[in-house]
């Protein structure tokens, strides 16, 4: 134990939960978890154990989060602030970027999940415990980086976090299903004994005035207020191929056999949305398949588009974008073919915005600038503003299919998306009504949008059997000298 102003100190945490978390040693644990609500001390206990621990025995700690753009994002003023509260500043020396424990030489490193690449990787081997803070945002993608890389014998990964959806990759990992090698509890202000009177007085205002926003913020149950807007949707139904669909996963089936459609949900200024559907006719029945989007996850540095919607200027001119659409028209991953989409959609309210240099400020503008052809010589049509309102239940429709029983030749979605579309995955997974179900919650409604815009402009498209001889074309990127910034596949 630490001498401090001449006393042993020993170290005391909020509540049991904390405790059993971050100590037990009952057995090897690979992963520690506390998650809940606000006030939790989750990440206020995880610091001070970590100090603690450097203190006793060298460890490497790595602390780590989805996105990380400066050093003030991580958890460096967190752990000083730990180190003066419990009195250890003559025990640590402090730098920019990286915290030492001058008695047993441990260390504490920073970095951001999507730093960590293949490059890269190998300069945090024998690291000893991983915190990844703030996971609500952990994706699956950046995990299976991570996890394979702290493989020092005895290494731990700390996770905390705030749940946000039931289906979030976090929640799924560590609470729905979590692996037999890791301890997790759940954490509240009502296991936190130093929270202040005020903390108490501010949750149980919103207690009385608003419950379920109540649970959600301070007993951090996942966010139950607001139905979802796609209910049927689910990951092994609609993102998955099964026996009785894989031709529909397949670009040059699609591509021989479906109508190609593209609908864009425009901003004046910001990214627009923009969504490509595959229809196709099997039987009596119409099938979608949602074959590419843009922006994708990859052109905006692993951020789903809902977060960057209204943050990033779009920076590409109309005739940047046309390109890309008539690339994203004919590909996915390796295969690009001689195929092109059949009509192109806009939204007929597009006039919110204030206007930029390359972008009209209204539907029929847009429509005008993109036609012509210094601006790519893309045409748009923009179906009837109370077409586009109904195809909620369209789509809600072909999503549709029997829960209770195996998808099948008789049992599966008419409505599927293929793997890469991640926005679009997030979207119909994630988006929401507000809290009282009487409108649509803004938070991921871009792609929602440009999804039933499609659907509005194909409903007006009389079918025709494509019967399509496809060939392979020469790839357009490299032609037009265009760089997407991301991979398809």
């Amino acid at each position: 134990m630490p001498l401090v102003d001449g006393k042993f100190i020993e170290l005391e945490l909020p509540s049991e939960k904390h405790a059993r978390v971050l100590f037990d040693d009952s057995r090897p644990w690979m992963y520690r978890v506390l998650y809940g609500g606000r006030s939790g001390a989750k990440d206020w206990s995880i610091a001070a154990a970590c100090i603690e621990i450097a203190l006793r025995t060298q460890k490497r700690f790595l602390f780590t989060r989805e996105i990380q753009h400066t050093i003030k994002q991580s958890a460096h003023q967190l752990l000083r602030d730990t180190i003066d509260r419990l009195g250890y500043n003559s025990y640590f020396h402090v730098t920019e970027y990286k915290i030492t424990c001058k008695a047993t030489g441990s260390f504490f490193v920073f970095m951001g999940l999507k730093d960590l690449n293949k490059e890269n990787v190998k300069s945090i081997e024998g690291i000893n415990i991983c915190v990844v803070c703030e996971a609500q945002d952990l994706t699956k993608e950046s995990f299976d980086v991570l996890d394979p890389t702290i493989r020092q014998e005895g290494g731990e990964i700390w996770i905390q976090f705030n749940p946000q959806f039931d289906d979030d990759f976090v929640y799924e990992f560590c609470v729905t299903d979590p692996p037999s090698d890791m301890i997790c509890e759940k954490v509240t202000y009502l296991d936190n004994k130093f929270n202040s009177d005020r903390t108490i007085k501010q949750a149980e205002r919103m207690r009385i005035k608003d419950p379920e926003g109540y649970r959600h913020t301070w007993l951090g149950d996942c966010m139950g207020s607001g139905s979802k807007f796609y209910p049927c949707i689910s990951k092994d139904v609609h993102f998955t191929a099964h026996e009785c669909n894989e031709r529909l996963f397949d670009f040059k089936f699609l591509a021989s056999h479906a109508q190609l459609f593209m609908a864009m949900d425009p901003h004046t200024v910001y990214y627009p949305a923009c969504i490509w559907v595959a229809r196709l006719k099997m039987g009596k029945e119409f099938f979608y398949v949602v074959y590419n989007e843009f922006p994708t996850k990859s052109f905006f540095d692993g951020e789903y588009y809902y977060k960057l919607r209204k943050e990033l200027q779009c920076t590409l001119t109309m005739n940047d974008l046309a390109t890309m659409f008539r690339v994203l028209d004919c590909t996915v991953g390796d295969d690009q073919l001689d195929v092109d989409v059949v009509e192109r959609y806009v939204d007929t309210r597009f006039a919110k915005a204030s206007g930029a240099a390359s972008w009209s400020t209204n539907t029929e503008g847009l429509i005008a600038e993109f036609a012509k052809p210094g601006n790519g010589g893309i045409v748009l049509r923009h179906p009837e503003e109370r077409i586009i309102d109904v195809q909620k239940e369209i789509i809600r429709e072909a999503t549709k299919y029997n829960e209770e029983i195996p998808v099948c030749s008789i049992n599966q979605s008419r409505f599927l998306v293929l793997p890469h579309c991640h926005n679009v995955k997030d979207t119909l997974l994630n988006h929401r009504n507000n809290r009282d179900n009487t409108a649509e919650d803004e938070k991921r409604k871009d792609f929602s949008d440009a999804l039933r815009i499609c659907f509005a402009g194909m409903s007006r498209y009389d079918w025709k059997d494509p019967k399509y001889d496809v060939e392979e074309k020469p790839f357009v990127l490299e032609q037009r000298k265009v760089d997407l910034c991301y991979t398809l596949s």
